[in-house]
Order: structure tokens, then sequence, then C-alpha cells
């Protein structure tokens, strides 16, 4: 164990044999941190309701499922052209073992995203930094308050994430190594691909942007006309072309190039400059503060001319990591509809620099100033007084409508990394426990108090569509009016076909239908209707919902029904 706290490890360089790499697969820190995040995402997985994205992405996996066509996203029949179709095929294939489209089976790809995701930071940091490092760096991966958001929900976040931190991570961690060129450009072209088809152009252009950046800025552009690299691409590109091809048969260039440009376009649809200029000075520290807290301040180290001037042997992963976590930022800082969300595929490239400040904090750990010496102990005495204070507001919550469980949880975690951070002191062996503990404290937090308030507010869907259902009851036929809002179409499980709005009363619908209104827009039909039912599909709960299905019946057809049960008699 006391081997395991060394910080002076001797991380690879080109030079070292191959038998000498390092078995990451055998170290403990793996199975710690696997455990640990399991637990995290896993445990409270099922909280929050299908809501937001999530039941788009799971309803086309269903229609999938029910037509067999795997190539065309659709929703009630009509193409959805917001996304390549990779989540929703992995969708069905979890729908399938688990027997329905439900919330398992939703997000278990996202859930199985991130814990691949902190393994690979993990085992690519091993490559440059010792083991206490590399766990830092996956444990801040983990435990950034973006990935503790994203990456347990069924949007396509986290799987993007993996694939496009897989195309960096294992190039870079290849390339050092001294795979063959083939095989490293190989496989983060393969993942580009896989990122490609899962959310779009994205991904090619932070991987190509990223390395042949890299490549030129440090005067290696040759390896750019290499056999290997020729090779990495045509297979890369068949990964990509083998559903593209398809698709582009099925249903045009005009669609083909939608799917990819249809989301992208709305980022640039805001025009006033008093917004666009806002969003550019909110969004880095939106990013920077909020997005990765709590690790803001070792990714903050990386400003100071004085640190970097001493990265030596780190200078080369610095300048690859650093590079591809500019020029990604800058690509979604400047359109002004981006979100804080959109730079969360970097965030594995940001836990490797943050390994690596890690790595020289413990290597010139005796030759720190002296007020950053003496100020260490304070600073973490500090963080734990904090988070007793959090730990407290959480036991004083459950009176306030937080159920005892998730209070008690809490405090659970929150209690150690109390302890953690008491006990952090110079000794170099101790020097994980601070961020131990600010992991700790963060998932306790998101986990707990975050997790069980953003749960009170989401609108009860689920339960309003099934409500609904019952009264309809099994044998009324349900046709809607236009395409109906994907969250309610998700919850009620059953296809609903489209139909037009009738011209004349005349040709008023016999049976029900289902109707989406928007805010408190009249309902304009031309022929009398009686409600029978409304279900509010937003995502919280509002006095004033906006998105709202409206179930009716036109009363000349409930006339009909009244004189033929009279004839019957």
């Amino acid at each position: 164990m006391n081997n395991a706290l060394e910080a002076h490890e001797t991380p690879l360089t080109d030079s070292v044999d191959r038998d000498k790499r390092p078995r990451w697969w055998r170290e403990w820190e793996v199975f710690a941190l696997l455990a640990f995040f399991a637990c995290i995402y896993c445990g409270r997985a099922t909280v929050l309701p299908i809501f937001g994205e999530e039941p788009r992405r799971g309803l086309i996996a269903r229609e999938m499922l029910e037509t067999g066509d795997w190539i065309t996203p659709r929703v009630q029949g009509i193409p959805r052209l917001s996304r390549p179709p990779l989540q929703n095929w992995l969708i069905a294939g979890c729908s399938y073992f688990t027997g329905s489209v439900e919330t398992w089976a939703v997000r278990l790809p996202s859930l199985l995203a991130t814990l691949l995701t902190v393994v690979l930071v993990y085992a690519v940091a091993r490559v440059e930094v010792s083991r206490q490092a590399a766990f830092v760096a996956a444990l801040s991966f983990g435990s950034m308050y973006n990935v503790l958001e994203y990456g347990r929900l069924g949007e396509t976040e986290a799987l993007f994430t993996f694939f496009v931190g897989s195309s960096l991570l294992v190039w870079w961690a290849g390339r050092k190594q001294g795979w063959p060129a083939w095989t490293f450009w190989t496989t983060g072209y393969v993942f580009l691909a896989l990122g490609l088809l899962t959310k779009g152009l994205q991904a090619p252009v932070y991987f190509v942007g990223s390395t042949w950046g890299y490549l030129l800025l440090t005067g290696r552009g040759r390896e750019l006309l290499t056999r290997g690299h020729l090779v990495g691409l045509i297979i890369g590109g068949c990964f990509a072309c083998s559903w593209q091809t398809a698709f582009l048969l099925q249903q045009g260039v005009a669609k083909s190039l939608e799917i990819y440009f249809w989301n992208v376009a709305g980022r640039f649809e805001e025009t006033r400059w008093l917004k666009i200029v806002g969003h550019w000075l909110s969004y880095p520290p939106e990013v920077l503060l909020g997005a990765v807290f709590p690790w803001s301040a070792l990714l903050a180290v990386w400003a100071f001319p004085a640190f970097r001037r001493t990265l030596g042997r780190y200078r080369e992963p610095a300048l690859f990591f650093g590079l591809a976590a500019i020029l990604c930022f800058v690509i979604v800082w400047l359109p002004p509809g981006s979100r804080s969300r959109y730079y969360l595929p970097l965030h594995p490239v940001l836990a490797m620099l943050i390994g690596i400040v890690w790595q020289r904090f413990l290597e010139e750990r005796d030759h720190l100033p002296e007020w950053v010496a003496r100020g260490w102990q304070p600073i973490h005495r500090a963080c734990a007084v904090l988070v007793a204070v959090l730990a407290i507001a959480c036991g004083l919550a459950v009176t306030q409508g937080l159920e005892t469980s998730v209070a008690l949880g809490t405090i659970t975690l929150l209690v150690p990394a109390v302890g953690l951070f008491w006990l952090t002191t110079a000794d170099r062996r101790k020097a994980w426990f601070g961020p131990m503990a600010a992991a700790l404290a963060m998932c306790a937090i998101y986990d707990g108090p975050i997790l069980e308030l953003t749960a009170q507010r989401c609108a009860p869907v689920g339960e309003d569509v099934a409500r609904l259902k019952a009264e309809l009851g099994s044998e009324t036929p349900v046709a809607s009016f236009g395409q109906l809002m994907h969250t309610f179409l998700f919850y009620y499980g059953e296809p609903i076909p489209i139909t037009d709005v009738p011209a004349s009363a005349i040709e008023a619908p016999t049976g029900v239908f289902l109707i989406h209104a928007k805010g408190s827009e009249a309902i304009d039909l031309p022929f009398e209707w009686e409600p029978l039912g409304e279900v509010a599909c937003d995502r919280f709960r509002k006095d004033v919902p906006f998105d709202r299905i409206i179930a009716g019946r036109a009363v000349q057809s409930l006339a009909r029904e009244v004189r033929t049960s009279s004839k019957r008699r």
C-alpha cells in the first residue's frame, strides 16, 4: 500500500522497454474507481424520470424495434433528423435484453460510457504519470459537475464524450508507447467515426483539429503523409460510411446534410449583439468554474507561466492536451447558442491536465514557496469545515421535505470527506486525501440534495399519461392531429397514427383525437368537440404549462354513439 502511495514512480517515456510498461489493469486503483463510481452513477440512476431529450432517444429506438428500419430515425413514422442513430441502436439493443424500452434501457449506454471513460483516463494517464496522479485524474473526471449531471442520463453527451475522449487519448497513448502508426491512427479514426454516428460533425473537428494541429505545430507534419495515417483514415472512413451510404440511398443528399447540420444551425440563430457578447463573457466562467467544479483550482494552475516553465518531460503531453482543450473550447464558445455541456467531450482531456498538475505538485512538494507550504494545511482544514457545514445542512433538510434516506446517504459520504480533509497534511503519502475528499463531497452533494430536489421539480408526465390512457380505455381508437410531443409518446407506449385535421364538421373523427398545444394558444377545429383530458409535458412543473397534449372527442361522434346505442336497445 505504501508503495502505491509513493509519488515518484517512473512514468513511461519513449525509451522504456515494452516489458516494463505498467500493467495498469492490475492496479487496485482501477477497481476502487470502478466500484466507487458504479455506486455513485448506478445507485440512483432511476431517481429522475425520463425527461428532456431522453424520451426522444428511447422513442426512436422503440420505433426501430417495431418497424425494423434501422437506417432512418423516426418519430410517429416521420424522419427525425437531429442525430445519427448510433445511440438509438444501443438503446434498442439494451431494450431487447430488458424486454422493454424503459428507464434502465435508455440510460444504460450512458452509464457504461461514463464508467469506461473513467477507466480510460486512468489508463492513459499511467502512460505519463504515477499511480497517484493517474488516480486523481480519473477521480476528477468522474466527479466534475457536468459529468455527474449528464453521465447518467440517456442523452448523447456521455456516449459522445467516451468516443471523442477515446479518439484523442488512445491516439496519444498509442503514439507515445510506440504502437505501429496504422494502429493508433486507425483506433483514433474509428472512435472518431463512432462519435460522428452518435452526435455529428463535432467529432471529426475535435480529433482532426487536435491531432493534425499538434503534428503541424511541432514540425511533424510529414506523419500525415505516411502509409499508417492513410490506412487509419480509410478504415475510419469505412466505419462512418457504413451507415451513411445506406441513409443516403434511402433519404437522398438533402436529408443527409440535414441530419448533420439541423441542430448545429440553431446555435447561430441569435443575432442580437448584446446577447452574443453576453454569451462570450459568461461562457468561460460557466465552463471553467461551474462545469468542472470542484477541480477548477487545479486547472487554474496552467494560467501561471512559472508553472508551465517547469514542466520538463511533461511538456509534450501538456502541449497536445492543452492544444486540444483550447481549440475545442474556442469552437464551442463562439456560437451564441452554445451551452456548457457542449464542452463535455473534452472533460477527459481536462482530467489529463489535472493529472499532470498533481504529478508536478508531488515532485516539487519540497520546493514549493514557503507561503504555499504553510497555507496547504489551513486551506484543507477550511474545506473540512465547509463540508461539515454542508453535512449539517443536509441533516436539517430532513425537516424541510428531503427524504430521510437521501439525507442520511449524503451524510454517510460527507462524514468521511470531512475526515479526509482534516487528515491531509504535508506528508506526501497523505496528499491525495484532499482530492479524495473533494470527490466524495461533490458526489455526496450531487447524488443527495441536488438530485432529489431536481426530481421534486420534474413534472409527473408518466403518471399523467398513464391516468389519461386508463380513462380513455384500451379499446378506444386514438389518432393525433399532427405530430405529438415525444415525451407523451414515450410514456404512452403504443403507436399513435397521425391523421389530417378534418376540413369540415361532416368529416369529424369518430374516435378520440390528440393534439399538441403550445402555451395558451387556442385549439381551433372545424367541428364542435369536448375535451377528455390534458397532460402537461414540460420538463419541470409549471403553473402554466407550455407543452400540452389535449385529448378530445367530436360532439357529433358522441351524438352518433348515443343514437346507435338507442337503436340497439
